[in-house]
């Protein structure tokens, strides 16, 4: 018995492919997140969507600031903003940073890791085989940042879901690093300017959506200038990740 070829490319009456652009990778899903993950739920429960809510206001001179994480890899596209009652001079950020990594001495030399001084008081942290002065906690205090030249000193990997594993590397040919001080590493919006009530859009058309690592941090700043009104503020994100529940 012959068997029929039929392609599977959507096509027109014409055969010609049917082709529309996709951001995300296939097996994520859209979501559109008012919220953040709770990452401490009670089990069945995921958590996802069910953390701290996207919302700031601020009635006093000063910011206002709110962060937090997702409980697995999510693909950032864009976003929406809608502010109310700002005056001129307000303004709202929105970054992602990797936090610092905590270590403690160990007292006996028989940590995992040491501290090497790059100055100001600041520390990259470099694996050692049990021998070292310090211990860093690889499972759920440690926040690698990205070393574009590869002379890094950790690996870290990470699956659709969950918080991914940090592990030592090749000293100093590694894709990660590890710092005991905090370290920005995009800001998508940088003083954007409110006034009055209105909508911020945030995104370009037709940009490939960027996967943020699941142990960085998320944070939105907002600013009252002159604290004589209250400025009000709330957003979605639009991103894809595997689980949305």
């Amino acid at each position: 018995m012959s068997q029929i070829s039929v392609p599977l490319t959507p096509r027109d009456a014409d055969g010609k492919a049917l082709v529309t652009s996709n951001a995300f990778p296939n097996r994520f899903v859209v979501n559109m997140a008012g919220a953040a993950d709770d990452l401490s739920p009670t089990p069945p429960a995921s958590g996802v969507g069910e953390g701290t809510k996207f919302k700031l206001q601020k009635d006093s001179e000063g910011e206002a600031t709110l962060e937090w994480f997702f409980s697995d890899v999510v693909y950032l596209s864009s976003g929406l903003a809608n502010f109310k009652d700002a005056v001129f001079g307000d303004w709202a950020s929105f970054e992602v940073y990797a936090p610092a990594t905590p270590v403690t001495a160990n007292g006996s030399n028989e940590g995992n890791c040491n501290l090497y001084d790059i100055g100001g008081g600041a520390h990259l942290i470099t694996p050692a085989a049990g021998n070292g002065a310090y211990d860093v906690d690889l499972d759920d205090a440690a926040y690698p940042v990205p070393a574009p030249d590869g002379d890094g000193y950790w690996l870290n990997s990470y699956d659709d879901t969950g918080s991914g594993t940090v592990s030592a590397g090749t000293p100093g040919s590694s894709a990660f690093n590890l710092f005991d001080f905090a370290i920005t590493l995009n800001r998508f919006a940088a003083y954007t300017h409110l006034l009055g009530t209105g909508l911020v859009r945030y995104g370009v058309e037709n940009s490939m959506a960027k996967a943020v690592n699941p142990r960085w941090k998320f944070k939105t700043i907002l600013h009252n200038e002159g604290g004589s009104h209250t400025v009000q503020m709330v957003w979605h994100l639009i991103l894809a990740r595997k689980r949305t529940v």
